[in-house]
């Protein structure tokens, strides 16, 4: 893993609300909705990461939900496209389809087979990764659409272990420490 210079992360506290018991008991929901409702934090979130990536890639991919928010206003931002992963059964035609287990059950998701030609420089990027379930399905799907260099971003949580390996590069721009809160 690389971690993207951190020295916004003392800019975010009260921005992430935690909702024990969310969506099943059990579950520590981390709701990072309060950064993208202030356009001074949006721009703190995303233009660090679109200077980084500008020059590396040529369509951003987010993962539903929240990384569509983040993916598209990155995308915006650099000046390229943008494609939707999203949860099964969602998008129409064909598809590149991936399983993988969270914290609650399995679940799949989807990318539209013409949605990236062969070779695009893809940066994938979701709001936080904890199990690392779906980013290990996103690059599955990466794979069968023949995307290299693949990049992912997301808002680290720092639960992952350091052991986590994907087929591309996976760049943290550590915004929030769950350390202690898990």
């Amino acid at each position: 893993m690389i971690y993207l210079e951190n020295s916004r992360k003392h800019l975010f506290p009260g921005m992430v609300r935690y909702y024990d018991d969310f969506p099943i008991p059990g579950i520590k929901f981390v709701d990072i909705t309060p950064l993208f409702m202030s356009k001074l934090s949006m721009e703190i979130v995303i233009n660090p990461v679109a200077e980084f990536f500008k020059d590396k890639v040529t369509m951003v991919a987010g993962i539903e939900a929240r990384g569509f928010i983040l993916g598209a206003a990155l995308a915006s931002k650099m000046g390229v496209g943008f494609v939707p992963i999203r949860k099964k059964g969602k998008l129409p035609g064909e598809v590149y389809s991936a399983s993988f287990m969270k914290e609650y059950g399995e679940d799949s998701i989807e990318m539209k087979k013409d949605a990236l030609v062969e070779n695009t420089n893809v940066l994938v990027v979701d709001d936080i990764l904890a199990t690392g379930g779906t980013l290990k399905a996103v690059a599955q799907i990466m794979d069968r659409a023949k995307c290299k260099p693949v990049y992912y971003n997301f808002i680290n949580l720092n639960l992952l272990p350091e052991n986590y390996h994907l087929n591309g590069e996976i760049y943290v721009d550590f915004l929030i420490d769950m350390k202690g809160k898990e």
